[in-house]
């Protein structure tokens, strides 16, 4: 990873069956993969409107990344 690397967005696959259907969208990180504890670093709830199957964005993020952790 390089100096200034961001998570700008990403996407969720869903099959929702309702439609109403929260989503939660969480970035977890660590300073190993073995580690008992991740902290939330980003998390955002999305409801749907849809009963389509489909890839649902989390829209701009923008998060920034530190060198040696892990998400």
């Amino acid at each position: 990873m390089t100096s200034g690397a961001t998570i700008d967005s990403f996407s969720t696959y869903i099959d929702p069956p309702l439609s109403s259907c929260k989503l939660y969208h969480y970035i977890l990180s660590a300073s190993s993969l073995s580690a008992s504890t991740w902290t939330v670093e980003w998390s955002m709830t999305t409801t749907t409107g849809t009963t389509s199957a489909g890839f649902l964005s989390t829209g701009p993020i923008g998060f920034p990344l530190t060198v040696g952790m892990y998400y």
